[in-house]
């Protein structure tokens, strides 16, 4: 779980930054509440269920490396860089249960946190792998990267992995996963920029932001709200939105480069925005 490359694996590129200025926040808005690991210089908030948990992830300045984080609905703070003795980069996404998806093995794998136990998670035919979130019944999403360095999107059910692949795309990545089984992601193909889809019951349907040059989906809850990013101008900025009743909404973050990451039923919204002062997460909650 790495910072990120723009497709590719959620673990191993954890922070997507696109951008450009787009549509007002809805009346009443938000209520904004940075996220920064104490004694961190970078911090990204990645998932958030329903009881307000964000999971995310952060730079060790002492260890000189990334490690895994949750904070408490009021606000408190613990780590994970290793389990059972397996480094932990990052936490990609949490559920009510508690269930966590991580990043472990150096970044190379995916793994489920449950009940204290880590299990590393078997993705068929993959040669590096990157979670991206979970549902309630423990599904996990995300991206690999094959023998052929092709990129893939993957969902990990009851000890099987099936690939997803955008017809359309030449690179895909799962990022998001509902209750229902509704799937959000990204692809990419050669003679366009990333797009953003819902994969509902087998069938693709693709996304983007008005008149952007690029959108990706990075999460989803039962309600079918959808948060991400989307840019203007290839990524010398970058802007968060959600995505609700086929209305698209910019959140009002400062700094160039802002991401919505995770999304829970309530409308709480977890994610990443940069400024002067350098990387950090946020909690956008509706008023």
């Amino acid at each position: 779980m790495r910072r990120f490359c723009r497709l590719g694996l959620t673990g191993i590129i954890f922070v997507t930054l696109l951008g450009g200025a787009g549509a007002s926040p809805p009346p009443g808005g938000f209520t904004y509440t940075s996220i920064d690991y104490p004694g961190a210089t970078w911090t990204v908030a990645l998932g958030i269920n329903e009881r307000g948990t964000i999971v995310g992830q952060y730079f060790d300045t002492i260890e000189g490396r990334y490690c895994g984080f949750l904070r408490t609905r009021e606000g408190n703070y613990s780590s994970a860089c290793t389990a059972d003795g397996i480094s932990i980069d990052g936490a990609a996404g949490i559920n009510a249960r508690g269930d966590i998806a991580v990043g472990c093995y150096a970044g190379t794998s995916t793994c489920l946190f449950r009940d204290g136990v880590l299990t590393r998670l078997d993705i068929q035919g993959a040669w590096t792998t990157g979670p991206a979130g979970i549902n309630q019944q423990g599904d996990v999403v995300g991206g690999y990267i094959d023998a052929s360095w092709q990129y893939h999107g993957y969902l990990w059910r009851d000890g099987v992995s099936t690939t997803i692949d955008h017809p359309d795309g030449n690179a895909t990545s799962a990022r998001g996963i509902n209750a229902r089984g509704d799937i959000v992601g990204t692809y990419n193909r050669w003679s366009q920029g990333p797009t953003g889809f819902l994969l509902r019951d087998g069938q693709f349907t693709d996304f983007v932001f008005p008149n952007a040059v690029a959108t990706e989906a990075l999460g989803n809850n039962e309600r079918g709200d959808i948060v991400g990013d989307y840019t203007f101008d290839w990524w010398n900025t970058a802007q968060a939105f959600v995505l609700r009743n086929g209305e698209f909404t910019t959140l009002d973050l400062p700094g160039p480069y802002t991401e919505a990451r995770g999304i829970n039923n309530r409308g709480q919204i977890a994610g990443t925005y940069r400024d002067e002062h350098g990387q950090h997460g946020f909690l956008a909650v509706p008023r």
